[in-house]
């Protein structure tokens, strides 16, 4: 961890110094069309007449941020840094304030909701009774209105559960594991007991309904199918109660998790089932177990090589599952697994791994996926292996799923709707890799998974993945739209490839922010259309990459990407240090459409910038008519700005056309080292109309808003 500290600094450094003399470049290219970054963004009124002007369940920063474009960077390092900062050894093994539950509300839930500040879960921190497990026991019966035991015709006789039997056992049990079991018990009362609160008001018909709907990740994108139970429940729902059974659980499951590793060798022999009704407790020892079925409250196991099929999700009678394993080499479902290991749909579903090489596989909603609950999958050390279908590998979806993966190689692959997917609803879907070299595949072709995109003649598929936040586009069906969530990918250090067909990496649809933010590594971007900060629909796409030799590819029909807007979008891609490159075929790189504002940032390093020649792009803002002369009946393009521009600091650069199908290649015209461009070009009858395209290289220089945050001498 030392070693992902160092690099982090010197990066900073190495940043700062190579950009830390000069004007702030972004205000001479603003200032000689007569702009100035008060003019970036939108300000959208009532009378634009056909804005989408009134849309649900916008984030709260969303229209913030679409007035403010460069803000999206101090949104963006808020979340990195509070990642990095809770994934060091000093925090991270904290026991008295969970790192996972900080993480959980800084990265996801208070991005969505307010209402709460990152004090405490407020968890119960022990069970007063010389048995403290039969005690957290009772309490569960008690507060559900049961009995350990009844009597009739004057005796006494068992529920479903024997005191004596819990009695004996509790002798059995060692002191320190048998707290450590109660006071997560009684944490998990206290979250089902919120999560009870929470729903008061639904209805279980619309709780079993939501539960059965599975196929989102294929019906919501342009508004195919309405699903009015997501309506109904959001309206009745009491949002703040279920975030805090959300955290109470969440802190209580970290915690309890980090405690019983220091205690796993005297748990090697344990073995028990407990029922209660809200979830039968599991406990299991270092056997290699097999864990089929059942409705489990509490897994725990201490050891082993385990296969489960079930766990750690939740259900409509079983609000609150979570499953932690102390150590092995584990594998989490099958290629038909759905709805557990992190699923949380009207509640809270928990996995967390504390040690071993694991497998992970689902075929959807799994591994870290929200439908009005919070899902979440950590796993603390290990060469770990997800791969799913659709919809998890933190996914949320009117929720929040969360994936952080803390040491080791791993590899994440999935068909689409995960690995950081802020889906409808605002949902929230974020995914944290603190080490290692990884790798993240959204598989690509439509031959293997059937998503194919009109984009690309569909053979590529739309993967709503890798950081994508996108909403339900109705306007164009029933008039039921919905905004998009926020979806992150970060990672903060390792070489790491990241290989996906359409919309992904930092991408935006339809009132959603999708943000890849890359903290150290020599990194390879490969993928296809509307992807590596890119967006359509009033939306923001966004990817930060702070250090290393980075490489950004489109193939296939390899545009709309490297920073491009369509359609009111804001993208920003900025890259600090590193001999980079950015090579597409089509309208990319720093290119604004539809009154967009795009923005690609290099600061420092030799670079290479290469597209097809006469194609737009490169600091460029395309021209359409109705920016000249109002459209009478729909003028609210005219009203608005676009901006396209492309700023690089430092470095011998290049910039390249391919001038034919043998990638044949040749300077761009008015592209090159220590120069200025424009476009429309400032000689075109197509300059200006609150429309400018600038390219800006230079030796030296900086953007101040994208060095704020760094550390000053």
């Amino acid at each position: 961890m030392l070693r992902l500290r160092y690099v982090i600094i010197i990066s900073l450094i190495l940043a700062i110094s190579q950009t830390s003399i000069g004007g702030d470049l972004l205000d001479q290219a603003l200032s000689s069309v007569g702009k100035s970054k008060a003019d970036l963004g939108y300000h959208p009124k009532g009378y634009w007449n056909r804005y989408p002007y009134e849309i649900p369940y916008k984030l709260p920063a969303f229209d913030d941020l679409l007035a403010e474009p460069l803000k999206v960077y101090d949104y963006s390092q808020s979340m990195k840094s509070s990642a990095t900062q809770l994934l060091v050894d000093s925090n991270f093994w904290s026991t008295t304030n969970s790192s996972l539950y900080l993480m959980c509300y800084s990265l996801c839930w208070e991005r969505r909701i307010g209402g709460f500040r990152n004090y405490s879960a407020n968890l119960i921190d022990t069970v007063a009774s010389p048995k403290p497990l039969l005690a957290a026991v009772e309490r569960i019966y008690a507060a559900t209105g049961g009995e350990l035991e009844y009597r009739t015709f004057g005796s006494k006789s068992d529920g479903a559960v024997s005191r004596s039997e819990l009695e004996s056992l509790s002798i059995k049990i060692d002191p320190q594991i048998q707290q450590v079991l109660a006071v997560w018990l009684v944490n998990l009362l206290d979250a089902y007991k919120y999560r009870q609160l929470a729903f008061r008001n639904v209805p279980d018909k619309i709780i079993e309904e939501l539960y059965r709907i599975t196929d989102l990740d294929a019906t919501q994108g342009d508004g195919q199918v309405y699903y009015p139970q997501f309506d109904d429940c959001s309206r009745l729902i009491d949002w703040q109660s279920l975030v805090y059974a959300s955290f109470k659980a969440t802190a209580a499951t970290d915690i309890a998790a980090k405690k019983l590793k220091i205690l796993r060798d005297r748990g090697k022999d344990l073995g028990f089932k407990i029922a209660t009704p809200i979830g039968t407790i599991l406990v299991t020892g270092s056997e290699d177990d097999v864990i089929a079925a059942g409705d489990y409250l509490l897994i725990c196991d201490f050891g082993g090589n385990d296969k489960y099929l079930t766990g750690g999700g939740s259900k409509p009678f079983l609000p609150i599952s979570v499953l932690v394993d102390l150590g092995g080499d584990d594998t989490y479902g099958d290629s038909t697994t759905s709805r557990e290991f992190g699923y949380g749909g009207c509640g809270v579903g928990i996995c967390i791994d504390v040690d071993g090489n694991d497998r992970y596989r689902a075929d959807q909603l799994s591994q870290g996926v929200g439908i009005f609950g919070t899902g979440i999958v950590c796993d603390f050390a290990g060469k770990d292996d997800y791969h799913l279908a659709v919809s998890g590998q933190a996914c949320g979806y009117f929720g929040v799923g969360m994936v952080v993966d803390r040491e080791g190689d791993d590899t994440y692959y999935l068909f689409g709707d995960g690995q950081g997917a802020g889906g409808i609803g605002g949902g929230i879907g974020v995914l944290v890799d603190y080490s290692g070299n990884d790798h993240y595949t959204a598989e690509p072709l439509a031959s293997v998974a059937n998503r194919g995109d009109y984009h690309s003649q569909g053979k590529i598929n739309a993967n709503n993945a890798q950081g994508w936040g996108g909403g339900r586009r109705g306007d164009g069906s029933d008039g039921h739209s919905w905004a998009g969530g926020l979806g992150a990918l970060i990672d903060c250090a390792g070489d790491d490839e990241y290989y996906s067909g359409n919309w992904t990496l930092g991408v935006g649809y339809w009132f959603g922010i999708g943000i890849l933010y890359d903290v150290s590594g020599n990194d390879t971007y490969k993928s296809c259309y509307f992807t590596q900060a890119s967006g359509a629909h009033y939306c923001i796409g966004a990817i930060f990459d702070e250090a290393g030799n980075d490489k950004h590819e489109l193939y296939e029909t390899a545009g709309a990407g490297l920073s491009f807007g369509w359609d009111f979008a804001v993208t920003l891609l900025v890259d600090w240090g590193g001999n980079d490159v950015y090579s597409g075929r089509i309208i990319s790189i720093a290119n604004a459409q539809i009154r967009s504002n795009s923005f690609l940032f290099d600061f420092g390093g030799d670079d290479l910038y290469q597209l097809n020649a006469g194609t737009d792009g490169m600091g460029d803002a395309t021209f359409r008519d109705d920016y000249k002369t109002p459209r009478p009946t729909v003028p609210f393009t005219w009203y608005a700005q676009s901006y396209g521009i492309l700023i690089d600091v430092g470095g011998k650069d290049r910039y390249l056309d391919y001038v034919d199908s043998a990638k044949t290649i040749q300077p761009r015209t008015g592209c090159a080292d220590n120069t200025t461009w424009y476009r429309p070009a400032r000689d075109s009858k197509n300059f200006g109309f609150d429309n400018y395209g600038i390219g800006v290289d230079t030796d030296s220089g900086t953007v101040n808003e994208m060095f704020i945050f760094m550390k000053k001498d």
